[in-house]
């Protein structure tokens, strides 16, 4: 969709803010995930979406933005705030996965797919496997061969989903050290 990628051509870079900075955030990651992340403000708004704001909204929150592509389209868009990366919203709803695509991909050539907790996570990972955004996406997964999750509590959120049903999930729990925990 043309309009939400004219939207984000529109807003800065966070490259460019000084403010952006996160502990191992690897930005050339982003580069090779996505085609950009954008930096504004949005106005939280209810059902976990989110509407644009002005900057002199006193409502408005400073978010990083990331389009959410699917079969090459711009569909939806993610914002999350930077040091809260596990709490985003959606612009419209349009979409519920980052990396659908992949997920696809996984599932046809039944092979392991990796799962990502958070946009970011998926973004400093440089794209590769998926980050469901919904319980829905979660269910969706269903039928992959197999799971790596990057978290305990994602391994969690799957088996609570679809508790009889699951594939096979493998998981890989890492620390702060990115040390693969027991």
């Amino acid at each position: 969709m043309t309009d939400l990628i004219d939207l984000c051509l529109a807003l800065p870079s966070p490259t460019a803010t000084a403010t952006t900075t996160i502990p191992g955030f690897d930005w050339s990651a982003v580069h090779k995930a996505s085609w950009g992340l954008f930096w504004t403000r949005v106005r939280p708004c209810r059902g976990g979406l989110f509407s644009l704001a002005e900057s002199c909204d006193r409502d408005s929150v400073p978010v990083f933005l990331l389009p959410i592509f699917e079969d090459g389209q711009a569909v939806d868009l993610v914002a999350w705030q930077p040091g809260k990366p596990s709490r985003w919203r959606r612009l419209r709803g349009d979409a519920d996965m980052l990396g659908a695509d992949q997920a696809f991909d996984a599932d046809f050539m039944q092979q392991p797919l990796k799962v990502y907790s958070t946009p970011q996570d998926w973004l400093v990972a440089g794209g590769g496997g998926c980050c469901p955004l919904t319980d829905a996406a979660l269910l969706r997964l269903v039928r992959a061969e197999s799971l790596v999750v990057d978290t305990k509590h994602l391994g969690e959120r799957f088996e609570s989903a679809f508790r009889s049903t699951w594939p096979e999930v493998l998981m890989e729990v890492k620390t702060s050290k990115g040390r693969a925990a027991a």
